[in-house]
């Protein structure tokens, strides 16, 4: 509390009395109402307690959190701050709940990172997106950043824009921003997923094999690419993350046209509700682009190959789509090979 805060609430105990008991554990210890028993005790008003008992030293030390949680004047980074203090906590409760469920235990793990991942944000009373940006900023080395946020004077969506631009400048291995206009651009984002834990192996692909982003950096990158007015987008999307790349579309200005589907024929693989054997390239466009008219299928069956890695035949499709336009300047983003025709651009080239 602030001073004011403070003689505000002192004032209102001197005359109206304590309202509100304070909550003692079973050892006397204050729970929640520290500041009302400092008031009484400078008043000289003897406090109401009320002892509250609990199943586990867990339980008691969420219990102590919540309480913080439910003060009006937190903003959304400080509760951020708090539920991150109580993570280990929940994921105690997680592991107990499914321990007396009996699932097995790759479910179990599946179950936690879900559970627990949706208390988080829900206790914070903020959105996941919301949660995980503000995580990132606690975690930055910028303590003047951190203070503006925790106090509200910097929203977290500002603060966290700050934080991914300077790590987009400072990261080494990212390239320069490729120079000239393209209006062709085929791009496979490296997608950070929200789960760690994914299939029998309880190892997410992707990030053990090359750096993943967040959705809101890979826009904070795109952003700084050379888009010709009229342009025409590729973009890859794995089926967990289309709506972020829904998201990316429309804020690169681009409208959402369709679609090509890749069925692996060689490819049986995991997820939490079906096994994914299709991947999505989403096309959209922005300023003067005519229909392609082609008269190519917007499915395509090809085998798996390394890891991320996607078929030459939908550079094929690309082809046959674009062939009416003119002038064509075509550019690969996320590129892990380079190809004849085309800029490649990526930090795995």
């Amino acid at each position: 509390m602030t001073d004011e805060e403070y003689n505000s609430l002192k004032s209102s105990i001197k005359e109206q009395g304590l309202l509100l008991q304070i909550i003692i554990n079973s050892d006397g210890i204050i729970l929640d109402g520290h500041h009302r028993h400092k008031a009484c005790q400078e008043l000289n008003i003897n406090p109401k307690y009320k002892v509250k008992k609990f199943d586990s030293k867990t339980d008691e030390i969420i219990f102590v959190g919540e309480c913080n949680l439910q003060r009006r004047q937190l903003t959304p980074l400080q509760r951020i701050s708090i539920v991150r203090q109580l993570e280990p906590f929940y994921k105690e409760k997680a592991k107990e709940k499914q321990v007396k469920g009996g699932k097995d235990k790759v479910m179990q793990k599946s179950a936690e990172a879900i559970t627990v991942r949706d208390v988080l944000a829900k206790k914070a009373n903020v959105s996941h997106d919301t949660y995980t940006k503000g995580i990132s900023i606690l975690d930055s080395d910028d303590k003047t950043l951190i203070n503006e946020t925790l106090s509200d004077e910097k929203k977290i969506n500002s603060s966290y824009n700050k934080i991914t631009n300077a790590r987009i400048q400072n990261d080494s291995k990212t390239p320069a921003i490729p120079e000239g206009q393209y209006n062709i651009w085929y791009v496979d984002p490296p997608w950070q997923f929200d789960n760690q834990n994914t299939g029998g192996s309880l190892i997410s692909g992707a990030s053990q094999k090359y750096p993943t982003i967040p959705t809101d950096e890979i826009i904070t990158l795109m952003q700084k690419m050379p888009f010709h007015k009229d342009s025409v987008l590729f973009m890859w999307a794995t089926n967990a993350m289309l709506r972020d790349a829904m998201e990316i579309i429309s804020e690169l200005g681009f409208t959402y046209k369709g679609k090509v589907t890749w069925r692996k024929t060689n490819f049986l693989g995991l997820g939490y509700w079906y096994r994914n054997v299709t991947e999505d390239c989403l096309f959209a466009i922005k300023g003067n682009v005519k229909a392609f008219h082609s008269q190519l299928p917007n499915f395509l069956e090809a085998p798996n190959t390394k890891h991320s890695e996607k078929p030459d035949e939908m550079r094929n499709i690309i082809e046959d789509g674009i062939k009416g336009i003119n002038p064509i300047e075509k550019i690969d983003v996320f590129a892990r090979k380079k190809t004849d025709g085309w800029v490649s651009w990526g930090n795995e080239l």
